[in-house]
Formats: structure tokens, sequence, C-alpha cells
């Protein structure tokens, strides 16, 4: 498993949280139980403690709150409102790295510059591709665009969105999932992925070779300068 270890801000204190200590945690949460959470997480029991120990002297605050039980048993243990917060944030981190990790890569040449509106052309295969001016660029500079699957719209004919890029495209590819497919698009020689439902693709009519357009606004477009 690849280890996903991201820095977290919580309430104002910085901490390191890898998915072991994920896992052991959404496990305490699951479980009621450090010792149960331990073994569901395959994390060695000492160890699970001395990892709730380290977070909590960190933060300065407790993040697992237990309950002894008597004789019999029955103590239990659960998260704190921090512990609970430690899950939310981490998730919240891992969501957005996994989504920048899924970006469409396009090389591109910069065509033009529209300084009066802010504006970049830049030319990707046979189609001009607008996106915002934000940083210093030159005519004749390469590029890399990046566009997310989730930011492209598909559409069996042009309409007025406020999607400033709509080029036409051919259905490469069509791999299914749960409920997001994976649609493969193919325009000249250059090649998009969108992420559509199941009910678009029947609204749609989506098929492998049918011409469609697809749209995604400037303001989805992130642009790399080619070192």
């Amino acid at each position: 498993m690849q280890k996903e270890n991201y820095k977290l801000k919580i309430k104002g204190k910085s901490i390191w949280i890898d998915n072991k200590k994920f896992r052991l945690l959404q496990s305490i949460k699951e479980y009621k139980s450090i010792r149960k959470a331990s073994e569901k997480s395959e994390i060695p029991y000492r160890t699970a403690l001395l990892y709730i120990k380290s977070i909590e002297h960190a933060l300065g605050e407790k993040i697992v709150s237990t309950r002894r039980g008597g004789a019999g048993g029955g103590g239990s243990s659960q998260l704190t409102k921090i512990g609970e917060n430690i899950i939310r944030e981490y998730l919240k981190i891992q969501a957005l790295v996994r989504k920048e990790s899924t970006f469409n890569e396009l090389e591109g040449i910069i065509k033009d510059i529209k300084l009066d509106n802010r504006i970049i052309e830049i030319k990707a295969g046979e189609n001009i591709i607008k996106v915002p001016l934000r940083e210093k660029f030159e005519k004749g500079e390469r590029v890399i665009l990046l566009i997310h699957p989730e930011d492209i719209i598909l559409m069996d004919k042009k309409y007025e969105t406020s999607a400033r890029n709509i080029i036409k495209t051919k259905i490469k590819s069509i791999k299914p999932g749960d409920n997001i497919l994976n649609v493969q698009l193919k325009a000249g020689n250059i090649e998009l992925t969108s992420y559509i439902t199941r009910q678009a693709l029947k609204e749609l009519k989506l098929e492998i070779g049918k011409k469609i357009f697809a749209g995604f606004k400037a303001t989805a477009i992130k642009v790399i300068k080619v070192t």
C-alpha cells in the first residue's frame, strides 16, 4: 500500500498522520475498542497505544476517550471531537491529492496573448484552447495543460454554456465503474478522459465511435511551462 502521510492542521497545531494511524483511528471509531482496532488495522496493540500517545502529546489534547469496565469487562474507547476532526481532515486532503493525480495532460504552444481581456490562446493539436492569463508567458512557449476529468462536460451539440472551450471529439472507449464511467475521447492527436454518470450515458446515448462535444471552462485549466 502506498504510504499516504499528510501534514494536518488541527486547532492551530500541525501533526503528521500516515495511513496506519488513520486506519487505527477509523477502527477505533467503528469498534469502540483500541485492542479490537489494533487487530483490525493489523497494528500491534503496544504500537497502537504509542501512536495515540504521540498524537495526543503533539496536540496537547486527548483524541481517544477510554471508559474502563468492571471485573467482567465492558470497557470501551471512542474518539473525542479532536479525534473525529483528524479523520475528517485526513479524508479531505486524501481526496484532494488523489484528484490532483488524475489530470488530463495536453501539450501545447502559446499562439497568442490577449492582454486586454487577460486570455492566453494555446494551440493543442488542431484546437485553440483559451485559459486565463495568471502569470507571465510569451508567444511560442511550450506548455502543458492540466484538465481534471470531472471538469469536462460532454454535449451532443454545442450549447450556450459558461464553458469557454468546446471541442469536437470522438468516443474511443467507455470503461464501466460502479456509477461513474470513464469515457476516453479522441480529437485528432489529442486524447481526453471524462467522468460521467450512467444516467448521462443513457441520456446522451453514448457509444464507442460516436462524435461528441467536450466542453470545459478556461478557469478549470492549469498551465505549466515546459522547462
